[in-house]
This record gives structure tokens, sequence and C-alpha cells, in this order.
């Protein structure tokens, strides 16, 4: 009708890869069709959505196996442990050197990831800072928030109920109705390093510098240690 500047009422096309079983193709013919009920039932329906999403590239497909699902259930199982246990307690300050960095960071690997349809990695990503969450005792509202917003296109209901539980100030009724978080380049920029001070090869003290500080004035910090 001449409404459209392009051929196709599209102007990317991305197919979805196969999901093979044992190595085959599923289909009917084959009975070997995976009913998703029973394990929706069982794991409940974000566990599969996450299993289905980490299974590998959405344009690369993979091979069900449902031995695989234990590994979203631990880490769904865990995110929920997490949420619940620091909810009530977790500090309302922002987080500042090295944790404000590693979460502008996740905000935008998952940013992206999730615009290139690599669910994997980005499941893969907040797995990973799920991790590092767990290896201490404190935590902040925006870390935990942001973990939440993060996995909510993942596992939409798990992420709904902590949302609740966590009842920030002023948020939306749904997590859903709350704009994704927006990484900060600066902050990520701002990745510092531990220089060891030497005098007559013996290290005398240390001193933290941002990863771009010109040579005169690391000299110079390197002079006013004692």
């Amino acid at each position: 009708l001449g409404y459209l500047e392009f051929e196709e009422p599209f102007k990317r096309f991305r197919a979805n890869g196969i999901i093979t079983k044992d190595g085959t193709k599923i289909s009917k013919s084959k009975g070997n069709i995976v009913n998703p009920d029973s394990y929706i039932t069982r794991f409940g329906v974000d566990v599969f959505r996450v299993y289905l999403m980490f299974m590998g590239p959405y344009q690369a497909g993979g091979d069900f196996n449902d031995q695989g699902i234990g590994g979203g259930v631990r880490f769904l199982d865990r995110g929920w442990s997490l949420g619940t246990q620091h909810a009530q307690n977790a500090s309302p300050q922002a987080p500042q050197g090295e944790g404000r960095r590693v979460i502008h960071r996740l905000i935008k690997r998952v940013t992206e990831d999730l615009a290139t349809l690599k669910y994997n990695t980005a499941i893969a990503a907040l797995m990973g800072y799920l991790n590092s969450l767990e290896t201490r005792s404190t935590h902040t509202r925006e870390e935990l928030r942001t973990l939440l917003l993060l996995l909510a296109p993942m596992a939409p209901y798990i992420t709904e109920e902590l949302w609740q539980q966590l009842k920030y100030p002023g948020q939306s009724h749904s997590i859903h109705a709350t704009s994704w978080p927006i990484f900060d380049a600066e902050a990520i920029g701002t990745e510092t390093m531990i220089l060891p001070i030497q005098i007559n090869g013996r290290v005398r003290g240390r001193i933290e510098v941002a990863h771009d500080t010109p040579e005169a004035e690391i000299k110079s910090q390197a002079l006013q240690v004692p």
C-alpha cells in the first residue's frame, strides 16, 4: 500500500534455534514431545523459563535434558533466600566504590544481552552477581533492587513476590511497571587498581588509584605514603 519504505513489515528477522532431545529434533511424528506441564507443576514456571533461556543462545537452540533444570532450581532458590533474609534489614545507603561499579557493569551487560537475545549470558551474569552477594553479610536496597529488576524478564513471578516484600518507598505496585535501570558509563569507568610501592626491591606500601591515573600523579601519591 506504500505506507512503508521497505518491502517487509519488519527490518530485522531473528529465528529461534531448534530445541532437540537426545540429539533429535522434537516432533510429534517421532513421539519425543516434551510436555512442560509436569515440570511447571513440580518446579514452577519461572524455573522452566530460566532453564529454556539458559540452555543456549536463542538463535542457536539446544538439547533438552531435564537433569539441567536443577541448576535453575538452585539459582532461584538462592535468590529467594537472599531476598527474604535481607529484605527488611538492607541498608538504604547507595553502594560506593567497587560496589557501585559492579552494579552498573551488570546493568550494562544484561541490558545489551537482552537486546541481542543472549538470554543465556544475561542469566549467567546474574548468577555471578548473586554469588558475589552471597559472600557478604550485609547488602543495600539498591543491590537487591537491581538484581530483581534485571531478573524480572526471565523470572517474572518470583521477582514480583520478592519485590512486594522489599516494599521500597515510592515504588510502583508491580516490578513490571517499574522503569528499567540505566547504567552510568562514568561509574563503569572508575575502575581502580592496587599498586605496590617498592624501595630497593622491597614492598614498603600500597596505594589505590584509578586505572587511568597519570604517572606523575601516581608518583606524587606514592611519595605521600609514610
